[in-house]
């Protein structure tokens, strides 16, 4: 048996990083195959810095990687026929639009952390379509970009944009990807969807499980929680692994589980913490 596991990009090292490896090992125990489907290629120093290792080592068991330009129809496709998978895997199902009507929804698993890409398409998010989703790719020049800034901008996101341009410099190469991009963001809405709808749904708790349900109708989603380094994280605050009781004690901690990135905005947590201080007090 073959299993094609989708993940964007492993590089940045978080838990849903972490999540993927944990899970390539378990069905590579199982005595499955594994491939790996992404858009940007592994880095294994700083995967085994980050992780170690040991989880690290089933990136050299990998049957193949293979590293597409972006997620569009045309690629899906082509990453489906050309191998014959078994079991297709989608560890990043809260955001990677992995989709084709040629695959049967007997062979689709989809691990929906949180259904955030409904949200990301719906408000044409930047953050989502270019550092996610590579949309610059559609385009190698620099004509995906106006004089103006990002054509996936959080003002207004759409084609009406150009009227903040002076639309006689606008070129015509920059209008047709314009309308490249309107009708990218369309197709990404639709097969993201359907991912959803045609997909064994697994999500992390019951809070996703709820938000998915509202989101899209659908309540045979089992809940299956991610692994997490429990001992790891208490030892590093100072916690015994087996008791509740600092033996380095520590005041005004916040702790924040997550990768760094923008998105995440973490900085929030220090405001949120210092609220529930004052209201505390």
């Amino acid at each position: 048996m073959k299993a094609n596991f989708i993940y964007s990009n492993l590089n940045p090292c978080g838990g849903g990083e972490r999540f993927t490896l944990v899970t390539m090992n378990a069905v590579a125990e199982m005595g499955i195959e594994v491939d790996l489907t992404t858009l940007e290629n592994p880095n294994l120093s700083k995967l085994e810095n980050a992780f170690g290792k040991d989880l690290t080592s089933i990136m050299k068991q990998i049957r193949k990687i293979n590293v597409i330009q972006m997620f569009d129809q045309e690629s899906i496709d082509s990453n489906i026929l050309d191998n014959v998978y078994d079991l297709i895997i989608n560890t990043h199902g809260d955001i990677d639009p992995y989709y084709s009507p040629k695959l049967s929804k007997a062979i689709v698993v989809t691990y929906c952390h949180y259904p955030s890409a409904r949200s990301f398409i719906e408000n044409k998010d930047s953050n989502y379509f270019e550092y996610h989703l590579r949309v610059s790719r559609m385009d190698s020049s620099s004509s995906l970009k106006s004089n103006a800034g990002s054509i996936i901008n959080a003002a207004d996101n759409s084609i009406s944009y150009l009227s903040s341009v002076n639309k006689r410099t606008v070129s015509e190469s920059t209008i047709d990807n314009l309308e490249r991009k309107n009708r990218y963001i369309k197709w990404v809405k639709e097969a993201y969807e359907k991912m959803i709808r045609n997909s064994f749904l697994i999500t992390n708790s019951q809070y996703s499980k709820k938000a998915i349900i509202e989101a899209y109708g659908i309540d045979e989603t089992i809940v299956l929680s991610p692994p997490v380094a429990v001992n790891y994280i208490r030892n590093s605050l100072g916690f015994s692994s087996h008791s509740k009781i600092s033996y380095k004690p520590r005041n005004n901690l916040v702790l924040v589980i997550c990768r760094i990135e923008p998105s995440k905005r973490i900085e929030n947590a220090i405001y949120l913490a210092k609220l529930l201080k004052e209201k505390k007090d």
